[in-house]
C-alpha cells in the first residue's frame, strides 16, 4: 500500500493528511470513518452512541463481569468502521494476556503493560500531542481535521496511586476533549481510593457492569441497580440525558482475531500521521530524560539508582503549552481559544445570530 507523505518528513502537515481507505471485505463503504458504535441491545433493539460526542468513558464493575471483553469488542467495532487515519488507539493493560490480538495492528499506536516509569514517558508524549494539536490549529473547528485517539487504561487503579499520574489524567480529561483525545478508563471500583473525584467527575459518560454493592453503583451511576446485574456482559450506560440497561456487545475470540487479521493485512506497514508524531514526541522525551540522567562523578563513572536504573529527572514544565497547568495557569493557546469563544458568544448574542 502506498503511504502518503509530504516528502520532507514535515510533521506540521503530516498529521492533517487523511488518505482514508477501509476494510472493503468486512464493512460497507458507507460505514467508513464512522464512530456511531452499537454498544449493546435492549428490548427496543440495538443501542448506539456517537463516540465523537463522548469525550471520555469510565467503565467499572467487579472482576469477571465482562469489562475487558466489552472493551475489546468496542475497539474492534471502531476498527471495522474507520480507517487508521481517522482512528488510532493506545492500550495500557495490567495483564499482558489481555488485548493480545491487538499487538502489531496498524490501528494501535502503542500497547504495553502498565509500568509507571514507561507510562510516564508515554503520558508526557500524549500531553505534548495535545499541545501540538492546539498550537497548530488556528480555530477550534480546525481541530476536526485530526484523527480521534482513544487511550484505554485497564486497570487504571494501578497508576492512580501515583500523584503524577493523577495530575496527567486530569490534564488529559480537561484538554483531551478539545484535541480529540478520548480516555477509556477501566477499573474494578470507581471509589475515591482508586479514582480521585475530580477525575471521576470529569467523565460524565459511564458504563456499569455488576458492581457488587449498591454503594459502588451509586458512586458510579448515581443510583442503585448495577449491583443487581446477574449475567456477565449486562450493563447500565449513564450519560447526560442517557440511562439505558443493555446487553453489552460481545464478539467471540474468533471474530476478534479475524477482524484484526484483516485490518493488519489491509494496512500492513501503514504508519498513520498521528502514530508518526506520537513516536517522534516520545523519542524526544526519552532522549531528554536519558541525557538528563547521566550524572558523571569525577572519575567519569555513571550513577544509578539502587534498582539498577538510571534516575528519572522530571522534565521542566512547558510554560507555553498544555503543561503550563502544572502552575495552575492557562496556556497562551488556551487563553486564545477561550478569548475567541467569548468574543464569538458576544457577537452571536448582540449582532450575528447565525455565525458559522
Amino acid at each position: 500500500m502506498n503511504v502518503m507523505t509530504d516528502g520532507r518528513g514535515n510533521l506540521n502537515s503530516l498529521e492533517n493528511e487523511t488518505g482514508r481507505k477501509g476494510l472493503n471485505n468486512s464493512v460497507p463503504p458507507e460505514t467508513k470513518d464512522n464512530l456511531n458504535i452499537i454498544l449493546g441491545h435492549n428490548e427496543k433493539g440495538a443501542f448506539s452512541i456517537d463516540l465523537q460526542k463522548v469525550p471520555h468513558l469510565l467503565i467499572a464493575g467487579a472482576p469477571g463481569t465482562g469489562k475487558t471483553s466489552f472493551v475489546e469488542s468496542l475497539l474492534v467495532k471502531m476498527i471495522c468502521q474507520n480507517s487508521p487515519e481517522s482512528v488510532q488507539i493506545i492500550i495500557y493493560t495490567s495483564d499482558d494476556s489481555q488485548y493480545a490480538g491487538f499487538d502489531n495492528n496498524p490501528y494501535i499506536i502503542e500497547k504495553r503493560s502498565i509500568d509507571h516509569h514507561e507510562l510516564r514517558t508515554s503520558f508526557e508524549a500524549i500531553v505534548e500531542l495535545i499541545d501540538y494539536r492546539l498550537s497548530h490549529s488556528s480555530t477550534p473547528r480546525s481541530l476536526g481535521e485530526y484523527s480521534d485517539l482513544f487511550i484505554v487504561i485497564d486497570d487504571c487503579s494501578f497508576i492512580t496511586q501515583y500523584s503524577w499520574a493523577k495530575q496527567m489524567l486530569y490534564w488529559l480529561i480537561q484538554d483531551g476533549r478539545i484535541a480529540k483525545i478520548h480516555l477509556v478508563l477501566v477499573t474494578s471500583t470507581p471509589l475515591s481510593s482508586d479514582i480521585p473525584p475530580r477525575i471521576r467527575d470529569g467523565i460524565p459518560h459511564r458504563i456499569a457492569f455488576n458492581t457488587g454493592t449498591g454503594s459502588i453503583s451509586r458512586v458510579l451511576i448515581n443510583k442503585y441497580g448495577a449491583e443487581k446485574l446477574q449475567i456477565p456482559g449486562q450493563m447500565i450506560l449513564k450519560g447526560p440525558n442517557i440511562l439505558e440497561k443493555l446487553d453489552g456487545i460481545h464478539l467471540s475470540d474468533l471474530e476478534i482475531r479475524t477482524t484484526l487479521r484483516q485490518s493488519t493485512a489491509e494496512y500492513n506497514g501503514y504508519p498513520s500521521s498521528t502514530n508518526i508524531l506520537f513516536q517522534s514526541l516520545k523519542n524526544e522525551i526519552e532522549e531528554e530524560s536519558i541525557a538528563a540522567s547521566y550524572n558523571y562523578t569525577e572519575t567519569g563513572s555513571q550513577s544509578y539508582t539502587a534498582e539498577g536504573k538510571r534516575p528519572y529527572k522530571k522534565k521542566e514544565p512547558d510554560k507555553t503549552g498544555v503543561k503550563a497547568k502544572i502552575n495552575n495557569k492557562k496556556s497562551p493557546i488556551q487563553q486564545k481559544l477561550t478569548l475567541a469563544g467569548l468574543i464569538r458568544r458576544i457577537m452571536q448574542t448582540l449582532f450575528l445570530k447565525n455565525i458559522d
